[in-house]
């Protein structure tokens, strides 16, 4: 059974060669394959070619391990692997013993063993190809020899939900239908896509086909798109013999080759192991070789706790760090595969329409997730692109979460985001603070007022609260401030340090910033502008000691509200939460 193809840079996902081989001396790439002239060595030992042997060893079946390289030339070959020792020192295995060599002017394949013995420290093993006279890499892949027929049937339902990203889905449709479902492979018949159209804009007829399941359905955000999807899947179970749910989202670019390492996992997993998720990570599209997140944990406290965020992942530590087993309790829907036998009618995601709805399914679920190196997706990312509305989400979002399964003081959690998202009248965006406010309001009013809302009625009102990008004159964008390393301050001596810096009158005209709004200072300007050097766009933030006075009183009542309200609402949502994620409800809240 094949495992895992060694794969080449790809102009579609991602050019970096260091993702896919790290080299010394030479070594040039061409569309056929890498032609390695004498003394020149490749190495495997990256983030899309290494195998992660230490998760394979422990959640699956597999009890050997081979490789297969299709070559022309003269090599040696060396399966090597790697680890990180006590003293944090990079160690490599076997990288200086040859394991077979390969002498032809013809191309043709070779097979080499993993003796598994010999790799007990190693989370990782890769191939090392030495040549001797010149020599060509055409490919090649990791597999295992099994007795298929005594391995679980497995069948994976795709999950996508779109609003208007016609691009986005009939290009990755296209790669799969192209890779997958046009070809005789292993995942023949074992694949199905499931689009939730939100936006009622994809053309059916030019999607249908065989596999693929389009439903044109009401734009209730990314929570109402993917439950969509579930419940069209569960709907489908029996007859399709589905086991597997993925959900993927459709502004994203990924390897087809995911869906292959995914499919064996989930073949050859341990019965002891049947019910984990395999999660995904999220790199960034416009920095491909940069990891945003890849999985994570909600906190008892409320906080969300990531790790490996921002790692660049073309170093051999890096990929030994990213490959180490986290403990998330949640994965980004971005991509995250999980077993429908944990998923019934009576146990939907909640109604969020964006954000902490993947977070809360997850945690609820006790999923326990498992992250391998190279299944991934890029996704767009920009760190000061967020529209104010989103900070509602975020806000009521977090709070029902919470009740639903978390074990903070809400009292005291909804207390302490207030007066954080207090602070953001120093800096002049009012609006920020009072969506944060009428959040928790919205939370405050109760599970039966949340019910009533029209979501895509709510959706266009918050976005009256969105300051707009603006073209930045160059002016603005040759001018810019940076930020200074702030002094180690209390809290209460930085809020007092604001206080006194937003009484005192204006002495200059305006300040530029290229940094998030949360990071900047306006040092008493009346304008604050936040550039995105990227974009070369701008938001403009301008003081107000009136719009600064209704947003302090505000905070300050509804914090006496909430200290009033909080104990017994919050009670109210975690006794009745279960009456948002059963069938009944969503297919009348959907009207399916």
């Amino acid at each position: 059974m094949n495992l895992q193809k060694i794969l080449f840079p790809n102009v579609e996902t991602c050019r970096d060669i260091d993702m896919y081989y790290h080299f010394k001396k030479g070594c040039i790439f061409q569309p056929s394959g890498i032609v390695l002239n004498a003394g020149d060595i490749l190495e495997g030992d990256t983030y899309f070619n290494a195998f992660s042997l230490a998760k394979w060893k422990k959640y699956t079946r597999i009890d050997n391990l081979w490789v297969s390289l299709i070559l022309k030339g003269e090599c040696e070959i060396n399966l090597c692997g790697a680890y990180i020792n006590d003293k944090n020192i990079i160690c490599r295995k076997r990288d200086n013993l040859v394991a077979g060599t390969f002498s032809s002017e013809e191309k043709q394949p070779i097979r080499l063993q993993f003796n598994l013995n010999e790799y007990n420290e190693c989370p990782l093993v890769y191939v090392q190809i030495k040549a001797k006279k010149e020599t060509v890499f055409y490919g090649g892949s990791y597999f295992t020899n099994v007795e298929e027929k005594k391995l679980p049937a497995v069948k994976i339902a795709v999950g996508i939900c779109t609003y208007h990203r016609e691009d986005f889905i009939f290009r990755n449709l296209g790669a799969i239908d192209r890779d997958i479902l046009s070809k005789e492979t292993q995942l023949t018949n074992k694949i199905d896509i499931f689009i939730s159209d939100n936006g009622g804009t994809l053309p059916l007829r030019a999607l249908r086909k065989p596999h693929v399941f389009v439903f044109k359905n009401k734009n209730y955000g990314g929570s109402g798109g993917f439950t969509r999807c579930i419940m069209e899947v569960l709907r489908r179970k029996k007859e399709k013999a589905y086991t597997h749910i993925l959900l993927m989202d459709d502004d994203i670019a990924f390897d087809t080759s995911i869906f292959d390492r995914l499919y064996s996992f989930l073949r050859l997993i341990k019965p002891a192991y049947k019910d984990i998720a395999i999660g995904g990570a999220m790199l960034i599209m416009s920095d491909r070789k940069r990891q945003f997140e890849n999985g994570a944990r909600l906190l008892s406290n409320g906080m969300l706790q990531f790790k490996n965020k921002n790692l660049n992942l073309t170093t051999i530590r890096n990929i030994l760090a990213n490959d180490v087993q986290q403990d998330n309790n949640y994965n980004a829907w971005c991509i995250c595969c999980m077993p429908l036998d944990k998923i019934d009618k009576n146990n939907l995601p909640l109604p969020l329409f964006i954000h902490m709805d993947d977070v809360e399914y997850g945690v609820r679920n006790q999923f326990d997730f498992v992250n391998l190196n190279g299944i991934c997706v890029w996704h767009p990312y920009g760190s000061n692109m967020r529209n104010t509305s989103i900070v509602y989400y975020d806000v009521r979002n977090k709070l029902i979460s919470m009740a639903s399964v978390g074990s903070c003081d809400l009292e005291k959690y909804a207390i302490r985001w207030l007066r954080n998202f207090r602070s953001d009248i120093f800096v002049y965006n009012y609006s920020r603070a009072r969506i944060a406010c009428r959040a928790i309001r919205d939370f405050l009013k109760g599970i039966d007022e949340f019910k009533k809302v029209n979501p895509i009625k709510l959706n266009k009102e918050l976005a009256k609260y969105n300051i707009n990008w603006v073209d930045a004159p160059l002016e603005h964008l040759r001018n810019i401030t940076p930020v200074e390393s702030p002094k180690k301050l209390s809290p209460e001596e930085l809020r007092k340090k604001k206080i006194k810096m937003y009484a005192l009158p204006a002495n200059k005209k305006y300040i530029v910033r290229n940094c998030d709004i949360a990071g900047s200072d306006p040092y008493r300007a009346r304008t604050l502008y936040i550039c995105d050097m990227t974009t070369k766009k701008e938001r403009v933030y301008k003081k107000s000691i009136l719009k600064a006075a209704y947003c302090y009183l505000d905070c300050l009542l509804l914090e006496k509200e909430i200290k009033k309200k909080m104990k017994f609402v919050g009670l109210e949502w975690r006794v009745r939460i279960k009456e948002l994620y059963k069938w009944d409800f969503w297919t009348q809240y959907l009207g399916i």
